[in-house]
């Protein structure tokens, strides 16, 4: 599972946070193997390939404090390169080949990413056809996100994602009939 937080909600959005964890859809555990980082949003100011959208300051000082402080000031952070170089090590000692990735809407996290990877000159390290989308799962098993007290935190929404995900696929399982015959 990946999320991201952003200043921007283009695909070339300056990202704040990137959140990560490696889980089983069909497994109710809590994912062990987690992965975040805060990144520097000043170096944004130096550089045109990344947007910056005023709605989305607007709306961060609309959250609580808390939320403000992890998403703007939060340290340590790192610098986008070696937040995402940092990323693409992490997933490849931790991806199972052939592993599937998950994010909350096929057009936003991956988009984002994928173009901080270009720029940073680091590999995608998924293929187009392992891209899976919680929010199309979560509409079509009609579930609602478990709380969030860390709404905001791209790591705590991992976690929300993967709950979310692990729900819906016991529902699925739960819903198919017993044919006794095995996938």
């Amino acid at each position: 599972m990946i999320d991201l937080e952003t200043l921007a909600t283009t695909p070339r959005a300056a990202i704040t946070e990137i959140g990560a964890c490696m889980f089983d859809p069909s497994d109710k555990t809590v994912p062990e193997r987690t992965f975040y980082v805060a990144i520097d949003t000043d170096e944004y100011e130096h550089t045109k390939v990344f947007d910056v959208q005023l709605s989305c300051f607007q709306w961060i000082m609309t959250q609580s404090k808390e939320t403000q402080a992890e998403m703007l000031t939060k340290t340590p952070r790192k610098g986008l390169v070696e937040a995402v170089q940092a990323l693409a090590e992490w997933l490849k000692q931790n991806a199972k080949p052939n592993a599937m990735y998950w994010a909350k809407g096929i057009d936003f996290d991956y988009v984002i990413l994928e173009h901080a990877m270009r720029v940073a000159k680091v590999e995608v390290p998924w293929l187009f056809w392992a891209k899976r989308d919680v929010r199309t799962v979560q509409v079509e098993a009609r579930i609602r996100p478990m709380p969030n007290p860390h709404a905001h935190n791209a790591l705590a929404d991992c976690l929300v994602q993967v709950d979310t995900v692990q729900r819906a696929r016991a529902l699925f399982k739960s819903a198919r009939p017993n044919t006794g015959l095995t996938r």
